[in-house]
């Protein structure tokens, strides 16, 4: 059986449920395609603010989509932004501004 860091990954990556927590996502950026993903959707995942502060090392992240009920995300997205400027970022369809 292959470990994550042979897992091929699409520069597209949609993930959801609450089956995506820290520990998974942890495990999925050990992929060696992780840095190069472009578009990221996240649709009510389990995943902390510390996780998602840590996209900043998603240097071609290009967009970001988020559906969550969690409404402190929020600050955690305009400090991203505010990291990742030429990223376009969204919170329940919502643009997200620093």
């Amino acid at each position: 059986m292959g470990s994550f860091s042979d897992l091929s990954l699409s520069t597209d990556v949609f993930l959801t449920g609450s089956a995506i927590t820290d520990q998974l996502f942890e495990s999925l950026s050990l992929a060696k395609e992780f840095e190069n993903i472009i578009k990221m959707s996240l649709n009510k995942t389990m995943l902390s603010k510390q996780t998602i502060l840590g996209l900043t090392k998603l240097k071609h992240l290009k967009s970001l989509d988020i559906a969550d009920e969690n409404d402190e995300f929020i600050n955690v997205l305009q400090e991203l932004k505010a990291k990742l400027n030429d990223c376009y970022i969204e919170l329940n369809r919502q643009e997200i501004n620093t």
